[in-house]
């Protein structure tokens, strides 16, 4: 996983709350994406969250150095696992967790 060319300071809860857009209560059926590009491993309790909340939710990682970055997948994937939601590897550095209801499908 790639670093920033600089390291940056704890973002604060305003800047965190950009990085998470809010969405309607509508969306709570899972018929939008939450795109999230987390900074700390702390992050990850966001995206259990929007997953227990019924939100489908796109991880970019680039952001984090290996051993963080590993860190927020592996505590993310245990807390979707015990939402019995699911979890797809799109690429290194990005991934999808969605709740159960939430039907996936990739190209063959």
């Amino acid at each position: 996983m790639r670093t920033p060319s600089s390291p940056s300071p704890a973002p604060s809860p305003a800047a965190r709350e950009d990085r998470v857009s809010r969405l309607s209560p509508q969306a709570a059926n899972g018929t939008q994406v939450l795109v999230f590009t987390p900074r700390s491993v702390q992050d990850a309790r966001q995206v259990i969250e929007a997953v227990r909340a019924r939100h489908t939710v796109l991880v970019n990682a680039a952001w984090l150095e290996d051993s963080p970055g590993q860190r927020l997948i592996d505590f993310a994937c245990g807390g979707i696992n015990a939402l019995c939601g699911q979890v797809h590897r799109i690429s290194e550095e990005v991934f999808l967790f969605n709740p159960g209801a939430v039907a996936v499908r990739r190209d063959a």
